[in-house]
């Protein structure tokens, strides 16, 4: 047997065992589905019998009880939810993988088209680009950049022979590394699977290169916060110690120089928010498992990563700070919130400029 049937009978075993363990866990999810509604059901019998049988305190005690089951079948339902997505995911990467081998081009995602030059001297002629093509073989990238990327090496035609060495070595690494591409390409699955289009992260560079669009919000965040401190002492003085009502003026001045300086600001920084949190949600997962990989056994892998490796500057950290400022802005989706939120602190121009800062960190640290 050769190498290639092989390994192609070793896909076909791969594949045929997660189908059968994805069967199984179909069946077991249906079957919570069912428990979870009849939990449900009887929980709300047990509760409303109570409440008619023994009054108001000691039905919240039972009903508490009553539900306790029903929950507990809602976090396993949900563990089985997620595994059997990952099953799914990895049951597709394996056929996509078996069409390779067999050249079953129908089985393959689609060719993504990228613009060649009409005087190219080989891109048509060897078959490099198009539906039925080298590159759509080779390309399993998640992203639109990377597949442009690939698509750019293919079609060089003045290639530098150490560029393309190091190319060679990387590759040699990888094809050595099963667990470890196969992980990595299901970190990216796991959050771009629902989308019918690839990941575009010049999108992302894009939006982190582009000027915030005015001057530094700190000195009117400076300028607000010692506002809103001394609304908050001349209002207390007014309540406790019948002070004059001077704290009508400075929150005058305040909710003037939020309005004329900050709201223009502020008012994107909703649409920001969740623009950076939408693209960021597919590298946190892949940049966590970079970082946490172990490259003893790929120097040159682990040279082109050395980025996620260094303490401190990792991207993950970087990312988890616009994890906070897109909790603290979610805290003012509610539009009564916001108000009191903001005419209490500048809560808006406080965040708007944390963005800001982490605009300018991930512009300069993120790996391109």
């Amino acid at each position: 047997m050769t190498e290639k049937a092989k390994r192609l009978h070793l896909l076909q075993h791969q594949s045929a065992r997660l189908e059968r363990r994805l069967v199984a866990l179909r069946h077991r999810s249906d079957q919570f589905s069912r428990w979870r509604l009849g939990l449900f059901a009887l929980g709300g019998l047990v509760s409303g019998a109570s409440f008619l049988q023994w009054g108001p305190v000691v039905w919240l005690w039972v009903t508490a009880v009553a539900f306790i089951p029903f929950i507990v079948s809602v976090i396993v339902h949900r563990r089985i939810e997620t595994a059997v997505i990952r099953f799914d995911l990895w049951q597709r990467m394996k056929q996509s993988h078996l069409a390779r081998m067999t050249l079953d081009w129908a089985k393959l995602p689609a060719e993504r088209p990228f613009p060649v030059p009409t005087d190219h001297p080989f891109a048509q002629d060897l078959d490099v680009v198009g539906d039925f093509s080298l590159h759509r073989l080779l390309d399993t990238a998640v992203s639109r950049e990377g597949s442009h990327r690939l698509h750019s090496w293919l079609l060089e035609t003045l290639p530098q022979e150490d560029t393309v060495q190091l190319r060679q070595r990387r590759v040699r690494e990888l094809a050595q590394q099963t667990r470890f591409r196969q992980r990595l390409a299901l970190q990216a699955a796991l959050v771009v699977s629902g989308d019918d289009q690839p990941w575009a992260g010049q999108e992302l560079i894009d939006w982190l290169e582009r000027e915030s669009g005015g001057r530094s919000l700190r000195p009117l965040l400076i300028v607000l916060a010692v506002l809103a401190v001394v609304n908050w002492v001349l209002f207390a003085g007014y309540q406790l110690w019948q002070w004059p009502m001077l704290w009508l003026g400075s929150a005058l001045l305040y909710g003037v120089l939020f309005i004329t300086l900050g709201f223009q600001r502020a008012a994107s920084l909703f649409t920001d928010v969740l623009f950076l949190a939408d693209r960021l949600r597919v590298l946190n997962g892949v940049f966590a498992f970079l970082e946490q990989w172990r490259y003893g056994k790929m120097p040159e892998i682990q040279q082109l990563c050395q980025s996620f490796l260094e303490k401190g500057e990792r991207p993950s950290a970087h990312i988890s700070r616009v994890q906070k400022v897109v909790a603290g802005v979610g805290l003012r989706q509610n539009w009564l919130l916001g108000f009191l939120l903001n005419a209490l602190l500048p809560w808006d121009i406080y965040f708007a400029y944390r963005l800001d800062q982490c605009r300018a960190d991930l512009a300069d640290r993120l790996p391109r």
